[in-house]
């Protein structure tokens, strides 16, 4: 037998070889577990996982996951989706996970956080696009309700001017909760920051679909991505919607058509929802590729923490922010913008050197415009396209135009309709868009004709400043509301216009006779001037297009009388108004001028300059 010394050394031997086996096995099998983590980290963002804070477990579960943006990669799960980062078991992790972060309901614990967007949840809450305190205030209006004041979507009561709006228009207010996972889409609502930061690339999106289809429950693969990647599909879901401005801005016009009653001529489009939509003009920032956030910023969007009763109120860009006549007026160098701005532009990785940035009309920081060798130039957000912005023609700035905006001039056409009967039936089920639940009463509109014209012309006025605007019939109605009040004969019969900025311009602007020859721009309606004899009270008479209405006798289509101021109040909006009696015989005093005159005539040169001094110049021929 060996001796007993050799057998403790004998021992040892093993036990060390023991040892160094579950050591090394240990630190293979630990490995093993982390490796995957460790090449999700050491992956571009892009297409790989993202790095979770060291003391985050869903990277073991989620290693696999890609498609983050990298201002997102860099914070892990639980800043968005709360939850335990620090369990291991699912159902511990999960606890208190928010699925579907960014609704305003929880924007405060998500997006909003210190070490995020600090703020930002107050400044949208209060914004008009969720809000929606016009929208409210006009409503109210038509239905004899009151009106003034701050209106709130989520306030909205069961009166029957907000039960109409809580029916037909509460959807659309930031603060509807996104409840379902998946891309934006055209008949997409609400969703709180993810209404316009959330997006999905053709690989997430088509995982998305495959897995709701086949109800696979495994861990996905793909993560949308949430960024400044702002498209105008992100805008469409509810600006295709009452004044139409997505739709316009791409030069579509909506039809009372059928889908199946679609000419097979390529100038139509069916939406997801079966509205048929006809091809008219397109917007010429649209047809130049530009996003509607290329003129629209984050604080006119977002909201600037102020409350507004109405969307002009709110809004900050103006033609003017791009096309001026010098080159250096309003500009900042990059070190003198504001913290946030400057994050912007780094993060659309525009490179600040040798430029100077311009600063819009109303005082906002302007992220993608500046003067580049004293050349100014706009940067597409999402196309990264650079545009030579042009400057405002002569004409623009005849100071017989002065209180003519640019919109008034360069508006091809607008969206219009001229008859609506609203009326409320009891028994009939419906659906309540803010309650998101269904409910017993419906309201039913029966609307005219759709028509795409110029606009009607009129006055925006305030102590500061008085503009020509345009302005479409917001509301020509007959208003039932027997059916929700149990009040027999209780119906109203309103023709109020109200103002739109149509997004439908054109590079050229209108001729001088679509304004100072034309009934409809003057509020008369469609129909025809004839020139009456000289001796005649007035140098025209006008025939209209279309039928008197019998419960005010002005023309289906008019905002005014010919010649004539209306005795009730015919706008949406108290600081508007049609032109009265006086401006419209100074206009029609123009349109005869034109009769004979073309618009680049030397007579009419004169006159744009001072039309006082062109009338001393009258011809003993010319009339009026």
């Amino acid at each position: 037998m060996p001796p007993i010394a050799n057998l403790v050394s004998m021992s040892k031997k093993v036990l060390f070889f023991l040892f160094f086996l579950l050591l090394t096995g240990t630190a293979f099998w630990i490995f093993i577990q982390l490796l995957p983590a460790w090449v999700a980290q050491k992956t571009s963002p892009a297409t790989q996982g993202f790095t979770a804070t060291s003391n985050e477990q869903c990277v073991v579960c989620h290693q696999t996951v890609r498609g983050f943006t990298q201002s997102h990669h860099d914070i892990g799960c639980t800043a968005c989706h709360l939850g335990d980062a620090s369990a291991k078991e699912k159902e511990l992790a999960h606890q208190d996970m928010i699925l579907i972060p960014g609704n305003l309901a929880n924007a405060s614990q998500t997006c909003a956080t210190a070490g995020c967007h600090p703020g930002i949840d107050h400044r949208i809450k209060n914004s008009i696009m969720n809000t929606m305190s016009g929208v409210i205030s006009i409503n109210r209006l038509v239905f004899g309700e009151s009106h003034q004041g701050l209106f709130y979507a989520d306030s909205l009561t069961q009166s029957p001017a907000d039960n109409h709006a809580r029916a037909l228009c509460a959807s659309c207010h930031l603060s509807a909760e996104k409840k379902e996972l998946g891309p934006i889409h055209q008949e997409s609502r609400g969703g709180g920051c993810l209404a316009c930061h959330l997006n999905y690339d053709k690989a997430t999106a088509s995982e998305h679909y495959t897995r709701k289809i086949d109800g696979d429950k495994r861990v996905s693969k793909f993560h949308p991505s949430i960024s400044l990647h702002v498209s105008n599909d992100h805008c469409f879901g509810c600006h295709s919607r009452s004044g139409r401005i997505s739709t316009s801005y791409e030069g579509w016009h909506e039809t009372r058509l059928e889908k199946e009653e679609i000419p097979d001529t390529g100038q139509y489009r069916l939406l997801d929802d079966e509205r048929v939509l006809r091809f008219v003009a397109e917007d010429i920032h649209h047809n130049k590729g530009l996003a509607c956030i290329d003129c629209h910023g984050s604080v006119e969007v977002m909201g600037d923490g102020q409350n507004h009763a109405f969307q002009n109120e709110a809004k900050r860009s103006q033609c003017q922010d791009c096309h001026f006549a010098q080159a250096n007026q309003r500009t900042k160098p990059f070190d003198s913008l504001h913290y946030d701005t400057k994050s912007i532009i780094k993060l659309r990785k525009i490179d600040p050197k040798n430029k100077r940035f311009v600063q819009g009309v109303n005082g906002q920081d302007l992220t993608n415009v500046f003067i580049e060798d004293d050349k100014a130039f706009l940067l597409g957000k999402i196309n990264h396209q650079k545009y030579t912005l042009s400057k405002p023609s002569p004409s623009c700035q005849a100071p017989v135009h002065s209180d003519v905006t640019c919109n008034t001039c360069h508006t091809q056409w607008a969206p219009q309709c001229i008859d609506c009967h609203t009326s409320y039936d009891p028994n009939a089920p419906s659906y309540d868009l803010l309650a998101q639940k269904d409910i017993q009463g419906r309201w039913d509109e029966d609307l005219g004709p759709f028509l795409a014209d110029f606009p009607s012309l009129g006055v925006r006025a305030s102590k500061e400043k008085r503009e020509i605007i345009t302005f479409v019939p917001g509301m020509i109605i007959s208003l039932d509301k027997s059916g929700y009040t149990k009040i027999p004969d209780n119906i109203t019969h309103q023709r109020l216009f109200a103002p739109i900025v149509a997004h439908t311009i054109s590079s050229k602007g209108r001729n001088c006779k679509t304004c100072h020859n034309n009934p409809n721009a003057l509020g008369y309606g469609r129909g025809q001037f004839q020139k009456n004899k000289t001796d005649s009270p007035s140098p025209w008479t006008f025939y209209a297009a279309y039928e008197n209405w019998s419960h005010d006798d002005l023309p289906q289509d008019a905002w005014i009388g010919f010649l004539d101021y209306p005795k009730k109040r015919p706008v949406t909006h108290s600081d508007t108004r049609p032109f009265t009696v006086k401006e419209q015989l100074k206009i029609l005093e123009v349109g005869t001028c034109l009769q004979c005159h073309k618009d680049d005539s030397k007579a009419m040169k004169i006159a744009l300059d001072n039309f006082a001094e062109a009338k001393k110049l009258r011809h003993e021929q010319c009339f009026f």
